[in-house]
């Protein structure tokens, strides 16, 4: 059943979607009567002008002319305004169908703005924690592949101290209520387009377009020197103190040094457009991040610190980049550009310039970059959390609190599991049930019980709520083995790589002196026959006994079972089902103890497979 603050934020992303989709409509509309209008104006703009220059009226039709085209150009501001808005409501519908899809689990509507592509390792592997359906997808709301990898990372491998992740807990607290920034965040970057080029123009400015400074630095000493001279010697020439040939020969070898010195610079004018667009692609992005104050976040005003020191902030340095792209401009007027070089070598200035640009520029947008991709991965936590506020932020246990046990929770889900199909238990891990074994029949819930833990605990690691009334647990490393696969191609049998990753296991496990390994075994040594997965597996959990670690086993094999009465650290849990006719009803609620039922024949013969009762 969903709560009344689930179906809460549910109404009002439908809200939000049916407003934009009427506003997107109007905007459609408007865009429709201005193309008209300006096909229109065009049309009468240049055909009056043209009827009246054919009968004779020249200033009419020149006049009819300007006007027309001043008309055009007018219409043609508009309508890109209208544009541009029409852009950017699509893009919030975008991300607001997108959240709607995230609380429905209807994941193919659940965009993936970043478009990144991983490889998942067994543990991602085996939570569902990457790929088509995963918790990775239904958290990622970052645009840049870089935003996306952090979250990964976070998920996958979670912080070595809780100080550490309860000071990202209070920064995903602290931009959850902050909707409209998330939003902004996100809709400026695919505003901006290809922000995942940001590596790209890092690259450009601290490698690209290499000039050689000091050289640089050598002419414009040497002709700022000489400038002044030409003028001196032409102004004392037209008062006649000085011969013609005075400026004449300064100003050849002026331009000569000039000339010969062009290829130093005769790229400045791309350069500076280069710089201009790329930079400006972030600019957007970076100036939501700039404008918002975080008065009231302390945490995300540290985190954001770079983007407020004085005379260094994004938007300082695009208006300069503005102003050197303005200067590279005038070269587009070869008399003009040349009387300002014969004042000053102003190609020489630009480029020296051109290089303190962007060495400043460069030593910035790092600490800049990532600040934004951190803040794309916190706001993926801070949404996850926004749409789910039935969801907790885990507690931490250490030192003495850990020592009655060592995670606990309370009406745990998993969060891949819809809303209306879920169901939710209570657990606890303490020194009676160090390891706990999970029996019960086929399809009862046990692999779902174990990734219901599991995934609840990497997100508790990772810093963001969980699927549970309330979560406390140690800090641990995770380790499972649960989907275990053959590979045709190495020539390694499902048995044999079950071994490989529980060998894994208990070398983990040796090292008492790190963090404490919390494993999830499903169906252990299934991969073989009953009488050596039975002495196996007995063998492998007497193994686990006193080692720096703790966790669930599930089986289908009830002898062992047996093994909590020669273990004191070991405890039974299971499921079960009711049989009502040929109808098998399950409930996925464990419940203490070996399980006392199995359902294999019952399933083969209610599915019509034959079934020997005598035997």
């Amino acid at each position: 059943m969903q709560t009344q603050s689930r179906l809460l934020r549910l109404k009002e992303l439908e809200n939000a979607e049916l407003r934009l989709g009427k506003l997107i409509n109007r905007l459609l509309g408007t865009d429709r009567k201005f193309s008209y209008c300006r096909l229109s104006v065009f049309l009468a703009g240049s055909g009056g002008s043209l009827i009246l220059y054919l009968v004779g009226s020249a200033f009419p039709a020149a006049l009819t002319f300007i006007l027309g085209l001043g008309m055009l150009l007018y219409l043609s501001h508009r309508h890109s305004k209208v544009l541009r808005k029409l852009k950017l409501c699509r893009i919030v519908l975008w991300v607001a169908q997108s959240n709607t899809a995230r609380l429905k689990l209807k994941w193919e509507d659940i965009k993936s703005f970043s478009q990144a592509d991983f490889k998942a390792d067994f543990l991602e592997n085996d939570l569902n924690l990457l790929g088509e359906e995963s918790l990775h997808r239904l958290l990622d709301t970052a645009v840049s592949k870089e935003g996306s990898s952090i979250l990964r990372l976070w998920l996958n491998e979670p912080e070595v101290s809780i100080e550490k992740i309860q000071a990202r807990q209070e920064l995903v607290k602290e931009l959850m209520p902050q909707v409209r920034f998330r939003e902004k965040l996100i809709v400026s970057a695919l505003y901006s387009g290809k922000p995942n080029e940001a590596a790209k123009l890092l690259s450009w400015m601290e490698n690209g377009g290499v000039r050689n400074e000091k050289k640089l630095r050598d002419i414009i000493l040497f002709l700022s020197f000489l400038a002044p001279i030409n003028i001196l010697f032409i102004v004392l020439n037209i008062f006649n103190v000085v011969p013609s040939y005075f400026w004449v020969i300064s100003s050849l070898v002026y331009l000569s040094v000039y000339y010969m010195n062009q290829k130093n610079v005769e790229d400045l004018p791309d350069e500076a457009d280069t710089l201009k667009k790329e930079f400006g692609r972030l600019s957007g992005i970076f100036g939501t991040i700039e404008k918002n104050s975080f008065s009231k976040s302390p945490g995300l005003k540290e985190l954001c610190e770079p983007f407020f020191r004085k005379g260094e902030g994004p938007s300082i340095q695009m208006r300069r980049i503005n102003r050197f792209a303005t200067l590279q401009t005038f070269k587009t007027n070869p008399v003009i550009w040349f009387l300002l070089a014969m004042l000053m070598p102003l190609d020489y200035i630009s480029a020296y310039e051109l290089i303190r640009l962007k060495k400043r520029i460069s030593g910035l947008l790092p600490e800049w970059l990532n600040v934004w991709h951190k803040l794309e991965a916190l706001s993926s936590l801070a949404n996850f959390a926004y749409l789910n506020p039935e969801y907790s932020f885990p507690h931490f246990i250490a030192g003495e609190e850990s020592k009655d046990y060592y995670f606990r929770c309370e009406k745990m889900g998993h969060p891949l599991i819809p809303v209306d199909k879920k169901v939710k238990n209570d657990f606890l891990v303490g020194p009676e049930n160090r390891i706990s074994l999970i029996t019960g029949s086929n399809m009862s819930g046990k692999s779902t019980f174990l990734r219901t833990i599991a995934i609840n605990a990497a997100l508790a690691l990772a810093g963001a709520p969980v699927d549970a009334g309330h979560m406390e647990m140690r800090l641990v490393r995770l380790f499972t083995c649960i989907k275990v696969s053959d590979s045709v191609t190495d020539g390694i049998s499902y048995f044999y790589a079950e071994v490989k990753r529980l060998k894994r296991l208990l070398v983990l496990l040796e090292n008492k002196s790190s963090i404490p390994v919390m494993f999830f075994i499903d169906e252990i040594f299934k991969g073989t026959n009953n009488v050596e997965r039975l002495i196996g597996s007995r063998s492998f959990i007497k193994a686990l006994v006193g080692k720096n670690g703790f966790g669930l086993v599930s089986t289908h094999d009830l002898e062992l079972t047996k093994i909590a009465e020669e273990i004191p650290s070991a405890g039974n849990f299971h499921f079960r089902e009711q049989v009502l006719g040929n109808i098998m009803k399950f409930d996925y609620m464990l419940r203490v103890g070996p399980c006392p039922t199995t359902n294999a024949l019952k399933i083969m013969e209610i599915e019509g497979l034959p079934v020997d009762k005598n035997y």
